[in-house]
């Protein structure tokens, strides 16, 4: 398997060569406030990331799952939701690979 990054110039290819300094981690009802979202790291300033976190306590049995994208020198750096189209609010239908 093959990778390519395009549009980026050099900062991609920094990026590509610092990957190893990356992981991709789930995080849990219990994890989201060690990690924080949209630059909301802490919880009894936050009310913010109370609500994420109240919201994410109540789709998690639905199937909402949340990833978030971490390096070892910058920590935390996006994340990506999903969960099952039934439950979302704007649901995709997209068949992957497929023309």
């Amino acid at each position: 398997m093959s990778w390519h990054m395009s549009g980026g110039g050099d900062d991609s290819k920094a990026w590509w060569e610092n990957a190893a300094d990356t992981e991709i981690i789930d995080l849990t009802p219990e994890s989201i406030a060690d990690y924080g979202v949209c630059g909301y790291k802490d919880i009894n300033k936050h009310l913010e990331l109370r609500k994420k976190i109240a919201w994410f306590n109540g789709y998690y049995p639905k199937g909402l799952r949340i990833k978030a994208f971490l390096s070892k020198k910058g920590g935390y750096q996006g994340m990506i939701e999903y969960i099952p189209g039934e439950y979302a609010h704007r649901p995709e239908n997209i068949m992957w690979g497929r023309v």
